[in-house]
């Protein structure tokens, strides 16, 4: 089963809905004016789209995500409320919805991004965040767990390494940065005592810790220094992460990287295939 945004009406500038491919036959599985809990219809499902030159619009995100329990995560307003779905069979509950209260203080005020899903229900997203639940924005992060369960895995502002957070990737499908175990992969930028900045790839674990994966300027595992990375990454269980890159010896070199424990190249810019 696949899950996709596509616009079925007018140029795309309206809105999409979401869509779900099963067995080669594609069906419309919640669109925008269908019935939403309490007694609402929605009004947004996908609010993004890319316009073109001959005036229509492709649908862009928030994503949705499907795992293998048929569960399907999406992003959702209703004009009063906005929030992040989880589905199953047609019927949806709200998970987290804009201004309630968020782990370690405040209230969700912007849920920017998709709600990325694992193999138990449990979803990770980022927020910004405000003291009240009005606004204005004082803070935000990434956010993982289930309807009333959610832990803060890292926020702006965090100390990490020899910097402060200032700098996360949003949340974004169909990249699978939540495993299963509840451990979350992200792209952070940290600033430093002399105002430089450092990318930075961390691992928000499930018990609370963050441990780094690769920073900027630090040697990479082909030769030369991490320069750049991919903001987005995907794991699997067996503690496996997937990542992007371009480390520089001289030249520039581009690849794609599997972490464990350590760093392996896996394929890059200029590899011949045996194929």
């Amino acid at each position: 089963r696949i899950v996709f945004l596509a616009s079925t009406g007018g140029n795309g500038a309206q809105g999409s809905d979401v869509l779900l491919w099963k067995d080669g036959v594609i069906s419309k599985y919640v669109a925008a004016g269908n019935p939403a809990p309490g007694n609402q219809s929605f009004l947004h499902i996908g609010t993004d789209a890319g316009g073109y030159a001959d005036g229509t619009f492709i649908p862009d995100g928030p994503v949705p995500a499907i795992n293998d329990n048929n569960e399907i995560a999406f992003y959702a307003s209703t004009g009063s409320v906005e929030g992040h779905m989880l589905s199953r069979d047609g019927v949806h509950d709200w998970q987290i919805r804009e201004g309630d209260p968020a782990p370690g203080g405040g209230y969700y005020f912007d849920l920017r991004g998709a709600p990325v899903l694992n193999g138990h229900g449990k979803i990770a997203f980022n927020a910004y965040t405000s003291d009240r639940p009005d606004g204005p924005i004082t803070g935000g992060g990434w956010f993982v767990g289930s309807a009333g369960h959610y832990r803060r895995a890292i926020g702006f502002y965090d100390q990490l390494l020899d910097g402060e957070l200032l700098g996360l990737a949003f949340s974004r499908n169909p990249f699978r940065p939540l495993d299963d175990g509840g451990n979350l992969i992200l792209w952070a930028s940290r600033r430093l005592a002399d105002n430089s900045f450092r990318e930075t790839l961390v691992l928000a674990r499930a018990d609370g810790g963050v441990d780094v994966i690769a920073s900027q300027g630090d040697p990479a595992p082909l030769g030369g220094q991490w320069r750049y990375f991919n903001p987005w990454m995907t794991t699997n269980n067996a503690f496996q992460i997937q990542f992007g890159a371009e480390s520089s010896d001289g030249g520039r070199f581009d690849a794609q990287f599997i972490a464990t424990h350590f760093v392996d190249g896996i394929f890059g810019y200029g590899f011949e295939s045996g194929l």
